[in-house]
């Protein structure tokens, strides 16, 4: 996806207890473009010697460490199901990233974090007001050099992550590793910016299977805060990112996607397809300018048919060819 907006960032994709055959497959598959693979247990490989064992990461632990792992110092850092719908490459140069060097975005919730945590990291607990809002570590714009004891502090967060989620979060929605790297910030006195722009519901209404994040350009929501106690024109602040945090484009697995796509239908008939976003994808189409599910299916048919003989090919290539009306 950061190719097909024209982004010409390098890439650096972790990838978690890959055999030797998948890590390949992937170097290969991807080298087209710009994309080196790295198998997270390469860099976590201790000598027989060792009188310690390897640690296991869980999901949420991850992301620190492959932020540590990169050989990037400057990081634009996107889950597997966040994507770009614009070219990001400039957000490197402007602010907020150049004085903060450390950019979240906004969850829909207000912030739950325990005043215990800040009373246990003899830090002041920040001043929070109804507009403030819990973070989500899908997207982060990541200086290692500006906040390289930031991350850390965030890795070991999460490293003991079944104590710090719970003062993070206190058991509310989406609790995980999502405050850590605020947190991090916030209680070494490390400047950080989170985009104030509030997070938007990729489908307008109650929560569903299809459901997803839109966040904001933070450059423009940077220079529409500055000029709100001026006379200045406020920039209209577009969407730069969709986060599709309930629907998994894993390439190993969409056969299981495919199913969550399927109507029953008796034996021996046809399978009928759905869109993820179902009769309402237009308001997708107008919000990102182009059909952003069309494009997702493009990529992944792409990274995972092109270079493989995957027995599912055949019945992802239906899906496309029946739900969008073309050959892939």
């Amino acid at each position: 996806m950061l190719r097909h907006v024209g982004s010409k960032l390098p890439v650096q994709l972790f990838l978690d207890s890959a055999s030797e055959y998948e890590h390949k497959l992937c170097n290969t598959s991807l080298a087209s473009l710009d994309v080196q693979c790295l198998n997270m247990d390469d860099f976590l490989h201790v000598p027989k010697s060792a009188n310690y064992s390897t640690p296991h990461f869980e999901k949420f632990e991850f992301k620190a460490f492959a932020l540590i792992f990169s050989s990037f110092q400057n990081i634009l850092f996107l889950d597997s199901d966040a994507f770009p719908i614009r070219k990001p490459d400039y957000l490197f140069d402007v602010e907020p990233y150049k004085s903060h060097g450390l950019v979240t975005w906004p969850d829909f919730w207000l912030p739950t974090i325990s005043p215990l945590f800040y009373e246990i990291a003899e830090a002041q607990m920040p001043n929070r007001t109804m507009k403030s809002r819990a973070s989500e570590s899908g997207i982060m714009l990541y200086d290692k050099a500006r906040h390289a004891d930031s991350l850390l502090l965030a890795a070991y967060y999460n490293f003991y992550g079944k104590y710090y989620y719970q003062l993070h979060s206190q058991g509310a929605w989406g609790s995980g590793d999502k405050e850590t790297f605020t947190q991090g910030a916030v209680v070494l006195g490390n400047p950080f910016w989170q985009v104030k722009q509030n997070a938007v519901m990729l489908i307008p209404g109650e929560i569903h299977y299809g459901s997803g994040i839109w966040q904001a350009d933070p450059e423009l929501d940077w220079k529409s805060n500055q000029k709100k106690t001026g006379k200045r024109e406020i920039p209209i602040i577009t969407t730069m990112f969709a986060h599709l945090n309930r629907v998994k484009f894993d390439t190993r697995r969409l056969n299981s996607l495919l199913d969550e796509l399927t109507s029953e239908t008796k034996e021996g008939e046809k399978e009928e397809w759905s869109r993820i976003w179902g009769p309402d994808y237009n308001s997708v189409v107008k919000k990102a300018g182009y059909d952003l599910e069309k494009v997702i299916w493009e990529e992944a048919i792409k990274a995972t048919c092109e270079h493989s003989l995957l027995d599912e090919c055949e019945r992802i290539r239906n899906y496309y060819d029946t739900v969008f009306g073309q050959d892939a």
